[in-house]
């Protein structure tokens, strides 16, 4: 299993090279930080035919983060306590 941990700062503006990196090494699982986006703004489509199931959490313009994976992912939590 191939995981990539990934501090993208900003994933609209990197969205070619995240593609290029799954193109290069068939990665099952992309975890990416400071996504920059709000859920509704991460991208539509993006890796969705390599990844089938994302879960996205973020605010326009901070941090964020993005889980895509390849095989189908159960969210326990979404927040802190």
């Amino acid at each position: 299993m191939k995981i990539v941990s990934w501090n993208v700062n900003s994933v609209r503006v990197r969205k070619e090279h995240v593609v290029r990196v799954q193109e290069d090494n068939d990665v099952d699982v992309f975890a990416l930080q400071e996504t920059k986006c709000a859920e509704k703004d991460f991208p539509e489509n993006f890796l969705e035919e390599m990844h089938k199931s994302r879960v996205v959490l973020g605010n326009k313009g901070l941090s964020g983060v993005a889980v895509l994976a390849r095989d189908a992912m159960e969210v326990i939590e979404t927040s802190l306590p």
